[in-house]
């Protein structure tokens, strides 16, 4: 049975690759755009299930070149050079088939390998026990040895002979263990190996009747697939009708089609033209609303602007006023400071004639002086007429000194007098310059502040004129351009009128060679109804048949299920009597 399977698989190999290669080198088929959806749909899942088909055998083939590869080739028989069954190649009852072959020699192997792998755990235990054994032995050598010799050593090799003894002992005791063990085990094995064999007999003697009641199968296949490949060649021919009826009908559809297109592109075409003509009015509308907005919102800024100009040259006016009023105050006090610097000059001119006062009374003194020094050498020459002359003598100084004590008290009352009154002036002159120098400050920084003002006043005017120029010419502009939009728009609606004219004339021919194409179709459609009905009984007798030989397939399919039910059950049982 063996060479007959790997004979098997390396010819389904081999169809497998040749299929995959003339599938790759067959041209993908393709519907046109046309086709109905239907077809489109059977189409897809048609292509998606060779596609799936494909896959499945490019793992077959995978799986069955390692499966060679892995094994050796068996030897040559008498059985090799007959021909393979007709059940081989049909895929649907041959794939449940592989994948139990597969299975059953999956499960073989791996009990192989259990069985490898326990033979080679008990030659390393039988190993070990050797081992121990030579151990054992050198041990009691030692002992005996020891024995022999212990009159001479003392009490050192006493003791040491003592823990040998002990070890040897340990040793002994374990040796004895592991010999049980290793019997266990053995016991063990040798059951597993028996029950093997025994699982193996009947798995075998399963496979032949399998084989057998296969054999028997392909003969009632071949019968079959005889009978299945001359309704496979009826359904050929009437599959190659159907596709020229379908054919013309697809070509008839897809005239049909492409008229359809045209007109609904033609409709198309007309609604969008409406749509951008109700689009543009509206825009049209739109923007007109907005430029009325826009015209009212810069006529209300206008006024606002306006109002804002009076109020900034009523500003400017009340600033001028105020810088007016502020230069007088400022021409008065410079008034005022003239008129103070003449008080101070004609008080400088009257210090000026008291200081000359002072100088005439100072050489009305020394002229005093001096007619004195006459009289005292007067009285220095006539010292001889002193007695009689000593009492003018003394009046005239007594006169003298009451004069000169007069004039230096009047001296200095006038000088204290003309301090005072310097001081006096002096600081109230101060204090009006100071205050005209704070006014000239205050009327300086009011006439700066209203300058800026006023310069603030007549940029910001010049700022909003120029804005509104430039809203008013923006506005004027978009005015244009809303007139140029509108103007454009009419243009646009006109030339739609036009195509649209067109186009409805163009619909209604084309609607006339519509009804004539669909005529013509009906009839063909009617003709090609006809002949899928007698196709279609063709098939569904073939059908029937093919139901008939699925039947007997599923039969036998059924036994050979029961069949590898039983071996399973043989499997279980073998793995129960593994675990027990």
């Amino acid at each position: 049975m063996e060479p007959i399977s790997e004979r098997f698989l390396a010819d389904y190999a081999d169809t497998a690759q040749r299929g995959q290669s003339a599938g790759t080198a067959q041209e993908p088929l393709t519907l046109p755009p046309s086709a109905p959806p239907e077809l489109q749909e059977h189409f897809t899942r048609l292509v998606q299930e060779k596609r799936e088909l494909k896959d499945y055998a490019d793992r077959v083939t995978r799986e069955l070149r390692r499966y060679q590869q892995s094994r050796p080739q068996p030897a040559a028989t008498p059985e090799d050079d007959l021909p393979l069954p007709p059940w081989a190649t049909n895929m649907q009852m041959m794939s449940p088939l592989l994948f139990a072959y597969e299975e059953r020699i999956a499960e073989l192997e791996a009990v192989i390998e259990r069985s490898v792998s326990l033979a080679e755990q008990a030659q390393l235990l039988a190993k070990e026990n050797d081992q121990l054994r030579g151990e054992l032995h050198e041990r009691t050598e030692q002992l005996r040895n020891a024995q022999v010799l212990g009159g001479v050593s003392g009490e050192v090799q006493s003791l040491n002979t003592k823990e040998q003894q002990e070890e040897i002992q340990e040793l002994y005791r374990l040796s004895v263990e592991q010999n049980e063990a290793l019997a266990q085990q053995n016991q063990l094995l040798k059951l597993q190996l028996e029950r093997m064999q025994q699982t193996l007999a009947a798995g075998r003697q399963q496979a032949q009747e399998v084989y057998v009641k296969a054999h028997e199968n392909q003969n009632a296949l071949s019968e079959e697939r005889q009978r299945g490949e001359v309704l496979a060649r009826q359904r050929v021919a009437a599959e190659q009708k159907l596709e020229e009826v379908t054919a013309d009908l697809l070509e008839q559809m897809g005239k049909r089609d492409a008229l359809e297109a045209e007109i609904e592109a033609l409709r198309h075409e007309v609604d969008v033209q409406k749509q951008t003509a109700d689009i543009n009015q509206k825009s049209f509308s739109e923007r007109c609303a907005l430029a009325l907005d826009e015209e009212e919102r810069l006529k209300a800024e206008l006024a606002r602007c306006t109002k804002s100009e009076r109020e900034y040259r009523r500003q400017a006016l009340e600033a001028q006023k105020n810088l007016d009023e502020t230069a007088e105050q400022l021409h008065l006090a410079r008034k005022e400071l003239e008129s103070s610097k003449q008080t101070a000059e004609e008080f400088l001119q009257s210090t000026e004639t008291l200081q000359r006062r002072l100088l005439d009374i100072k050489d009305m003194h020394e002229d005093k002086k001096a007619q004195l020094a006459e009289t005292e050498a007067k009285l220095a020459e006539l010292q001889i007429e002193k007695d009689r002359w000593m009492g003018t003598e003394e009046a005239t100084k007594k006169q003298a000194e009451r004069v000169e004590a007069r004039l230096r008290e009047e001296n200095n009352t006038l000088k204290m007098e003309k301090e005072q009154e310097f001081s006096s002036f002096k600081s109230s002159q101060q204090r009006i310059t100071d205050d005209l120098k704070k006014r000239l400050r205050l009327s300086e920084q009011r006439a700066s502040e209203a300058e800026a003002k006023v310069s603030l006043y007549e940029k910001q005017r010049e700022w909003e004129a120029s804005a509104l120029e430039r809203q008013s010419t923006s506005h004027r502009e978009e005015i244009e351009r809303l007139r140029s939009d509108c103007e454009e728009a009419q243009q646009a609606r006109l030339r739609l009128d036009r195509h649209n004219a067109e186009l409805q004339q163009q619909n209604a021919r084309l609607q006339a060679k519509l009804e004539a194409t669909s005529a013509d179709t009906k009839e063909q459609n009617t003709r090609s109804a006809a002949e899928q009905a007698s196709l279609r009984s063709q098939l569904q007798a073939a059908e029937q048949r093919l139901t008939q030989v699925q039947d007997e397939l599923k039969s036998a399919l059924t036994r050979n299920h029961t069949c590898e039910e039983n071996l399973l059950k043989a499997q279980s049982d073998l793995q129960e009597e593994r675990l027990r």
